[in-house]
């Protein structure tokens, strides 16, 4: 899912779009896979990552923000950090597991926290954040691992994501999270993605130059970008 701080923990555009992502993936034959988790792969570039999360931010509609420092005063915490394992995420539902539909499906991300922009440092656990971004059949676990570079840096504005889905019920845990850890959901817009060939920030569910202005300023590189928008980094804990 994605983030916010309403009660159901992300914008309400955004969970009608998902929703209805579900609701159409089940008429057109369920949203049960096969769930599964491994470190990212060995691609050599970032472009597969971002066609991936553009392909999901086309069907989503949301708030977005008129720069970083205003999604940073909003998030519950924001990080830079580096992807070391992508996994099967929570499913919420209305029977005791998947096959039994609606079920609404998801993937962890998790992440090894390099520096803290921002935000509730108790929300990190040993090092790392669980982050949870909502998913259809139509985009398997598989697809992210593939496209998932190692050492893949990301610039995370995140909501605790912990309760979850309002009125659905968790009906399968995320294997990857440890019990009682936080867990936490991107804004559509604070899913910043570092290219691993050239070093440069991009942008994630969205072009950085479809964001407000104040988005593309310092974009250059994720030093450059804390150092524009967030002069007073800490270093994590």
């Amino acid at each position: 899912m994605l983030g916010s701080n309403n009660s159901i923990r992300f914008p309400h555009r955004v969970t009608i779009a998902l929703v209805a992502l579900v609701l159409a993936a089940t008429a057109c034959g369920g949203a049960n896979d096969n769930p599964a988790g491994s470190s990212p792969s060995n691609a050599a570039d970032s472009d597969a990552l971002v066609s991936v999360m553009r392909s999901i931010g086309e069907s989503l509609d949301y708030d977005l923000h008129d720069s970083p420092a205003i999604l940073g005063g909003k998030a519950s915490l924001t990080v830079i950090g580096t992807v070391t394992n992508v996994a099967d995420g929570r499913v919420f539902g209305v029977g005791e597991t998947r096959e039994t539909e609606p079920a609404f499906l998801n993937l962890t991300y998790t992440v090894q926290v390099e520096s803290v922009l921002g935000g509730d440092k108790s929300l990190i656990r040993g090092g790392l954040v669980y982050v949870e971004i909502g998913r259809t059949k139509e985009f398997p676990v598989e697809t992210f691992q593939k496209a998932t570079p190692e050492n893949q840096r990301l610039v995370l504005f995140l909501d605790d994501y912990t309760e979850g889905l309002g009125t659905f019920p968790v009906i399968e845990k995320a294997p990857s999270i440890p019990e009682g850890a936080p867990v936490l959901s991107p804004y559509a817009d604070g899913f910043l993605i570092e290219d691993v060939s050239s070093g440069k920030l991009i942008g994630g569910f969205d072009h950085l130059d479809e964001l407000p202005p104040a988005w593309s300023e310092g974009t250059t590189t994720v030093d450059i970008f804390t150092a524009e928008h967030f002069p007073s980094e800490e270093l994590a804990e």
